[in-house]
């Protein structure tokens, strides 16, 4: 072999080296009752553009049904889809967002004993619905005490919020962690499942999001 065919030799392997070692990217799938506002935020670049950031954001698309069994339903046939074609890893997340809203406790309860069958799943409810936790972000949330308070609020504080295209520029990483701090003020002590009164845990996925 020449000096020349060694060392392209060489090189070849370390490549092959370099790329067994590089760690894959941890998935995150997330189902959500909304089908405009909670997709685009959870695709905000702030969760994925790091040179540290090894993750993936899977939104699952939504179309017409919102219930929670809806969204479980859809949850469980794409998760299904995945552990099939081996797309799934141990370290790979499934959560679903909904709202509390008008939804009975026994419809959001089937979303709880699904979670609880697998560390990596997860449920995070906005009482009384996603755009409280967007608010959040601005301020502290005070006197939010129905939906329409605060679709009102988060008028309020982002003129420029569009329930089909919220301003991006306005949900930096400044103002998610000012959330997440907001939000855990409210949910002290942590509730179990989701918020009985005003609050989101949004937030515990957020952090995973972030870490």
């Amino acid at each position: 072999m020449t000096s020349k065919n060694r060392v392209s030799s060489i090189r070849r392997r370390s490549l092959r080296r370099v790329e067994n070692v590089r760690p894959q990217r941890r998935l995150f799938l997330i189902a959500t009752e909304g089908e405009k506002t909670e997709p685009q935020y959870f695709n905000l670049k702030v969760f994925t553009d790091s040179a540290e950031k090894s993750i993936k954001i899977e939104v699952i698309p939504h179309h017409t049904d919102s219930a929670p069994s809806d969204v479980l339903k859809r949850m469980k046939k794409v998760l299904n889809e995945y552990i099939r074609e081996c797309k799934i890893r141990r370290d790979d997340y499934a959560w679903i967002i909904i709202d509390k809203d008008n939804w009975s406790t026994g419809a959001i309860d089937q979303i709880f004993e699904w979670s609880q069958e697998h560390p990596n799943r997860g449920v995070a409810v906005s009482n009384p619905k996603f755009e409280f936790w967007l608010l959040l972000h601005f301020n502290n949330g005070d006197g939010i005490i129905s939906s329409q308070k605060c679709s009102e609020a988060l008028q309020r504080s982002c003129p420029d919020y569009k329930k089909d295209c919220i301003p991006l520029g306005k949900f930096k990483r400044e103002n998610i962690l000012n959330a997440i701090q907001r939000a855990k003020q409210l949910d002290n002590p942590p509730c179990p499942k989701w918020p009985k009164n005003t609050g989101t845990t949004v937030y515990r996925l957020v952090e995973k999001l972030l870490e």
